[in-house]
């Protein structure tokens, strides 16, 4: 469901525009070619709101996955059970919850990313993007190549992640 009002002058910031809906991720990930033999299945609800005018409009809400599952041919296991909730405010899209089970093991994540970096991703922003993934008993074994050459064994560990900019540097 889409409703609201698109305001014709520039000028005009009171512009809002509520985007209510449902989606299967695998149709969506049918439309996204660049996936390159990857799929996404699950379920994909939104709930935001885009307020201002023209090119300037400020997202606020959430969008939320459940039951979800990602499998790619060069990931070495799926990540399945995957739960996420992501919100629009302030200025930036914020992982509040994403979680879910790979190689036996369990994932979390979250984090925050400024608007600024997705609008300008070579220019630094002002606010840093911050990620942070707490990854907890990955099994090797879990692995088919490794479980074949009798590699087992488990590993728990954190990454953090910042910074102001997605450009590489050395």
């Amino acid at each position: 469901i889409v409703s609201g009002r698109v305001p014709v002058d520039e000028k005009d910031k009171s512009g809002e525009v509520k985007v209510l809906a449902g989606a299967d991720l695998l149709t969506l990930a049918e439309l996204v070619p660049s996936l390159n033999g990857a799929t996404l299945t699950g379920r994909l609800t939104s709930d935001l709101t885009l307020t201002g005018s023209g090119s300037d409009w400020e997202p606020n809400g959430s969008l939320t996955i459940a039951n979800g599952e990602f499998a790619h041919p060069s990931v070495p296991s799926p990540l399945t059970g995957l739960v996420a909730s992501i919100g629009f405010r302030n200025g930036a899209a914020e992982i509040d919850e994403a979680r879910g089970n790979w190689m036996n093991g369990q994932v979390a994540v979250k984090g925050r990313a400024p608007f600024s970096l997705f609008l300008n991703p070579n220019q630094p922003s002002p606010q840093p993007f911050e990620l942070a993934a707490e990854f907890t008993a990955l099994k090797f074994d879990a692995v088919p190549a490794l479980a074949a050459q009798n590699i087992g064994g488990e590993v728990s560990f954190r990454l953090k992640v910042s910074g102001n900019t997605f450009e590489p540097r050395n």
